[in-house]
């Protein structure tokens, strides 16, 4: 990662490929201090040159839950909790309203990131303690796996 950052300029497709990649893993590890960099890093290159792609709103969805994730050991009305909750649902909002203008354009293999990206909505509201938001995107999710 250091060569690459030496070497290719911050907005190249490998770079912001391998610094999202990488912290996607982090998550997937629940090391949410060291994904977000990486997520933040990644997004800020993706915006620069693909702003409404559905990766880089996929990457977007990754941020806010590497901000979800670091809520865990804090209350949700703590001032440090609130503002990630804040900025995680700013960042999933805005992914999930990119990504319905091509809801029906999306392949069936990638609609599946509009349901994770509702399924982290949902679980940004359990954890900012707000049930009723929680619910109002579970019926959303829900009425989206109807057959």
């Amino acid at each position: 990662m250091d060569v690459g950052r030496r070497t290719l300029p911050p907005e190249h497709r490998n770079l912001y490929i391998a610094t999202g990649w990488l912290g996607a893993s982090h998550l997937a590890q629940e090391r949410f201090e060291q994904a977000e960099p990486l997520l933040r890093e990644s997004l800020t290159a993706r915006q620069a040159v693909q702003p409404h792609v559905a990766d880089t709103l996929r990457v977007q969805a990754l941020l806010a839950s590497a901000l979800i994730g670091q809520t865990r050991d804090l209350h949700s009305t703590d001032p440090a909790a609130e503002a990630k909750f804040t900025k995680a649902e700013s960042l999933l909002l805005d992914a999930y309203e990119g990504m319905q203008p091509d809801a029906e354009a999306i392949p069936p293999q990638r609609q599946r990131r509009i349901a994770d990206v509702l399924q982290r909505l949902i679980d940004l509201y359990v954890a900012w303690e707000k049930p009723d938001a929680a619910a109002e995107w579970q019926r959303k999710l829900d009425l989206r796996s109807a057959p």
